[in-house]
C-alpha cells in the first residue's frame, strides 16, 4: 500500500508516488530541513526482512554515492525509518524533472539524433563508472531519465558490482567481478542482460556493452532486440540469436552499423573495448558536440528537422559481428598436384582477414576437414558458427593462375559476392589482397590505417619461396623423419632466394622443436636450434608473434614453464587470433595445475577454433588436470569421435574413460587403435595399460621398449603415462623415478596427482609419494598466472 501525502520517511514529508516496482517505491518528498524536493526510494517493507535485498539496496547507494559524474543520479543520504512498524531502508537521492528514456522512445517518439545524444551521455556516465570500477549490470531504458532541459541520468544501481580493480577506458583485459553472491546466478532484466548474465557466468564491464548495444538497437529499430514469446525464450534469443533485421527503411551511417554489431557480440572478448570509444563513434554520426552543442551543417545528408541519420550500407546493423569461414579452395589445376598451393591460398585469405578486427574468422585447422565434402552451406555454417562461407576454386597451369570467390549467406545461401581473378603466379599476393579489401567492402567494414597496412603485408614477398614455403608446410604435417627433412630442403631453397625471413625461421624453427617434442630425434640440441631461430625472429622483428610463439615452446621443453606461459601470453597479445598460441597456453595451464586460468583462453580459441580435433583435445587436458573428469571425458570423446585415426587422442581418451570408471569402453578404444597402427608410441602406451590394468604387468612392462621411454622421457606428461604403467605393474621404484622425474619436467597438477588420478593409487601410502606430491604442489602454487 503506497505511503499517504503528508506521512514521513525519516525526516522527509511524502508529497507524491513517482514509481513503483519489485524492490519498492519511489516518492516526491520535501526536505523541511533544506527547504527543497528530493526523491526518496524505500524498500519494500515486505521485503526488510530479506538480508540480500537489503544488501543490494545497500549497495545501490554505495555504489552511485561513490560517482561523481554529471549524467548519473546524485545520492544525497541513506537511512532506516519505522513504517507500519518494521524499520525499512531508504535513499534520498537528487529529484529528475523529466521522463524515462523508454518513454522517449516509443510514446513521444524523440528524433534518432536526439536519442544518439542521449545514448551518448549515458556512454560518458558509464566511462567514468567502469574507470571507477563498478559495473551497473542493469541498464535498460527504463533506468535512464531523461530531464526536461535535455539531460540523460542513469538511475538504479541496484545490481551494481565493484570489481576487483578499476577498468580503465580501452582496457583490454577486463577484471572479472568479485562478489559474495553465487556465481551461478542470472541476474538483470530479462531482454537486457548479457549473454553471460543469462548463463549465470561471471562477468565485467563488458555486459553493460552488450546492455548498452540492446538499447541502441531499441532507439534504432524502436522496438527492442530481444523479445520472445516467454522469459525463457527471450533468454534463449540473447545467448543463440542474433536481432531481428531493422527496416530498410532506417537509414544508419556504418559507422553505427558497426557499432550496434560490436556491441551485441555474443562473446564478449569482440565486443568493443570500452564506453568511452562508444561515446566517440556515437558522437561522430551526431550533429551534436560532447557540450551538447548543435554543429554547424556542412554537406549532411540529412534533411532538415528529420532527426534521421543516412547510411550508405544494406548491412543489418542488428546483426552480430560476422564470422567468414574460408573453405578450403578447390584445385582444377591440370596436373591435380597442386592442393598445396590452393591450401596456401586459403590460409593466406584467413590470414589477411583475421587483421580486420570487427570480423571473426574460423581458423584454418577448423575449416580445412571440409576439404573435399560435399556437405551444404547451412549444415557448415551450423557446426562452424559461421554467418559467411567464402568459397572458390584455384587453376594453376605453369605460371598462369586463375581465382574464382564468392561469399555466400548462410541463413539464405545467397550469393552476395563473387569475383574471378586472372593473371600469373606473381600476382597471387595482389589477388589475396583484393580478395581481403573486397570482402571488407561488402561487409561494410570500415578498416583503420592499420589493418589496411597488414592486409597489404607480404611477409614472404617473392612467389617462387612463397611456393617452397608452403610445400614445406605440406611436408611438416606428415611428422615424419623424412616429412621434417623434406620440408627443410624446401626453406632451404625459400632462404635462397629471400635470405632472412619470419615465417621461413618460423616454419624451421618449428621444425627443430618438432624434431624433439614428437620423439624424432630428442636431441636437446634441436632445442638449440629452435632457440636460434626465434633469436633470429627476433632481429628482423622484435615484436613478432611467430617468435614468442616459439620461444614459448622451446622453454615448455626445458621445463621452463613460467618462460613458456610469459611467451604465449606475449605471442597472444600481439595476435589475440594466433589458434597455436591459444592451444598450447591452454596446455601449459593445464600441465601446471592451474587449469582455472585456462576457461577465457579456451573460450577464445573455441570461438576462432571450435572444429578441429586440436582445440577439442585440448580444453580435455586443461579439465582432466583440474580434477574436472566427466567433463574431461565430454571433450575426449568429442575429440576421439573427430578423428578416431589420432592415437594420442584415442590414449588420453581411453585414460579419462579408466579413470571415470569406464575401463571396458576404454579396453575397446585401445584395441581399435592399436590394431590400426601397433607400432605407435601411444599405441603401445594403450596396450601397455591396459595389460597393466588385467594383471599382466610383466607383460605390459615388455611393451615399454626403448623407443617408448626415449619419447615419453622428453616430455612431462608422457612421463606420467610410463609412472603409471610402472605403479599399475607394481614396480613401484621405477614408478616412483618417472613421476619424480615428470614433476621436475614441469608436469605438477599435484591435486590430479594426488587424487583423482586413480592409476597412481598403487602408489598411495609410500612416503616418497607424498613428497613428490607435496613438490608438485610448491611448484604448482608457485607459479604465476
Amino acid at each position: 500500500m503506497p505511503l499517504a501525502p503528508g506521512s514521513s520517511i525519516g525526516p522527509y514529508e511524502v508529497v507524491s508516488l513517482l514509481g513503483s516496482g519489485g524492490m519498492g517505491e519511489v516518492y516526491r518528498t520535501h526536505d523541511v530541513r533544506l527547504s527543497r524536493d528530493v526523491a526518496v526510494k524505500i524498500i519494500n517493507p515486505l521485503r526488510a526482512l530479506d538480508s540480500d535485498a537489503i544488501i543490494r539496496f545497500e549497495r545501490e547507494a554505495r555504489a552511485a554515492s561513490a560517482l561523481n559524474h554529471p549524467h548519473i543520479l546524485h545520492i544525497y543520504d541513506i537511512g532506516k525509518s519505522i513504517i507500519d512498524g518494521i524499520e525499512v531502508p531508504y535513499i534520498t537521492m537528487e529529484l529528475v524533472d523529466g521522463v524515462t528514456l523508454s518513454r522517449k522512445i516509443h510514446i513521444e517518439g524523440a528524433t534518432l539524433t536526439s536519442l544518439l545524444e542521449w545514448l551518448a551521455q549515458v556512454a560518458d556516465a558509464l566511462t567514468k563508472a567502469h574507470a571507477s570500477g563498478i559495473i551497473h549490470r542493469d541498464l535498460k531504458p527504463d533506468n535512464i531519465m531523461i530531464t526536461r532541459d535535455g539531460y540523460a541520468k542513469i538511475l538504479d544501481f541496484g545490481l551494481a558490482k565493484l570489481v576487483e580493480s578499476a577498468v580503465a577506458p580501452g582496457d583490454n583485459t577486463p577484471t572479472a567481478v568479485k562478489s559474495p553472491e553465487s556465481d551461478n546466478r542470472a541476474l538483470g532484466t530479462v531482454g537486457y542482460m548479457s549473454p553471460e548474465q543469462a548463463l549465470g557466468e561471471r562477468v565485467d564491464h563488458r555486459a553493460d556493452v552488450f546492455s548498452f548495444g540492446c538499447i541502441l538497437y531499441e532507439v534504432i529499430a524502436r522496438r527492442r532486440a530481444f523479445l520472445g514469446d516467454s522469459a525463457v525464450d527471450t533468454l534463449h534469443k540473447i545467448i543463440y540469436s542474433p536481432p531481428d533485421t531493422i527496416s530498410e527503411s532506417v537509414q544508419l551511417p556504418p559507422e553505427l552499423d558497426q557499432l550496434l554489431s560490436r556491441c551485441l557480440a555474443k562473446d564478449p572478448y569482440y565486443r568493443i573495448r570500452s564506453m568511452k570509444e562508444v561515446a566517440s563513434i556515437l558522437r561522430s554520426v551526431s550533429p551534436f558536440d560532447e557540450a551538447g552543442r548543435e554543429r554547424p551543417r556542412s554537406g549532411s545528408s540529412s534533411s532538415p528537422g528529420s532527426g534521421r541519420l543516412s547510411r550508405s550500407s544494406s548491412t543489418d546493423p542488428g546483426r552480430p559481428i560476422p564470422t567468414i569461414a574460408v573453405l578450403p579452395f578447390d584445385d582444377l589445376s591440370p596436373d591435380r598436384d597442386n592442393d598445396y598451393f590452393s591450401d596456401g591460398l586459403t590460409e593466406e585469405i584467413i590470414s589477411d582477414l583475421s587483421a580486420i578486427q570487427s570480423i571473426r574468422v574460423i581458423s584454418r585447422a577448423s575449416v580445412m576437414r571440409f576439404k573435399g565434402t560435399q556437405k551444404d552451406i547451412r549444415a557448415i555454417s551450423r557446426e562452424l558458427g559461421a554467418t559467411f562461407i567464402l568459397d572458390g576454386s584455384v587453376r594453376k597451369a605453369g605460371n598462369d593462375l586463375r581465382i574464382s570467390a564468392q561469399l555466400i549467406d548462410a541463413a539464405t545461401e545467397a550469393n552476395v559476392w563473387s569475383e574471378k581473378y586472372k593473371g600469373t603466379l606473381d600476382d597471387i599476393f595482389d589477388i589475396q589482397e583484393k580478395v581481403a579489401f573486397s570482402l571488407a567492402e561488402k561487409l561494410k567494414v570500415k578498416l583503420s590505417d592499420e589493418e589496411s597496412a597488414r592486409i597489404a603485408e607480404r611477409p614472404i614477398p617473392d612467389v617462387h619461396a612463397y611456393e617452397a614455403y608452403l610445400r614445406a608446410r605440406k611436408h611438416v604435417t606428415n611428422f615424419t623423419s623424412s616429412g621434417m627433412a623434406d620440408a627443410l630442403a624446401e626453406l632451404d631453397r625459400a632462404t635462397n632466394i629471400l635470405g632472412p625471413n619470419v615465417l621461413l625461421l618460423s616454419a624451421r624453427g618449428y621444425i627443430y622443436w618438432q624434431y624433439f617434442n614428437a620423439g624424432i630425434s630428442p636431441d636437446p640440441s634441436n632445442l638449440d636450434r629452435a632457440e636460434e631461430m626465434a633469436k633470429q625472429i627476433f632481429k628482423l622483428d622484435p615484436d613478432s608473434h611467430h617468435g614468442h610463439r616459439l620461444m614459448g615452446l622451446v622453454h615448455s621443453q626445458r621445463a621452463e614453464m613460467q618462460e613458456a606461459v610469459r611467451h604465449l601470453k606475449q605471442a597472444i597479445a600481439i595476435d589475440p587470433n594466433d589458434p597455436d598460441s591459444l592451444v598450447w597456453l591452454v596446455v601449459m595451464y593445464g600441465v601446471v595445475g592451474r587449469g582455472e586460468a585456462a576457461g577465457p583462453v579456451i573460450k577464445r580459441m573455441l570461438a576462432i577454433d571450435p572444429m578441429s580435433w586440436i582445440s577439442l583435445i585440448t580444453p580435455a587436458i586443461a579439465w582432466l588436470y583440474s580434477g574436472r573428469v566427466a567433463k574431461a571425458i565430454e571433450g575426449a570423446e568429442k575429440a576421439w569421435r573427430f578423428d578416431p585415426g589420432i592415437p594420442h587422442g584415442s590414449f588420453f581418451y581411453a585414460q579419462t574413460l579408466i579413470i571415470g570408471g569406464r575401463q571396458e569402453e576404454a579396453f575397446a578404444v585401445i584395441e581399435a587403435s592399436a590394431a590400426a597402427d601397433p607400432e605407435n608410441v601411444f599405441n603401445k602406451l594403450g596396450v601397455a595399460l591396459k595389460l597393466a590394468l588385467s594383471g599382466d604387468g610383466d607383460t605390459a612392462l615388455s611393451v615399454l621398449d626403448e623407443q617408448v621411454l626415449k619419447t615419453a622421457r622428453v616430455d612431462p606428461q608422457y612421463s606420467t603415462f610410463v609412472a603409471e604403467i610402472y605403479a599399475l605393474s607394481g614396480d613401484h621404484e621405477r614408478a616412483l623415478e618417472w613421476l619424480a622425474h615428470a614433476v621436475e619436467r614441469g608436469f605438477t597438477p599435484h591435486a590430479y596427482l594426488g587424487t583423482y588420478d586413480t592409476l597412481l593409487q598403487p602408489l598411495h601410502g609410500d612416503a616418497r609419494f607424498d613428497e613428490i606430491i607435496a613438490r608438485a604442489q610448491a611448484l604448482s602454487e608457485a607459479f604465476e598466472v
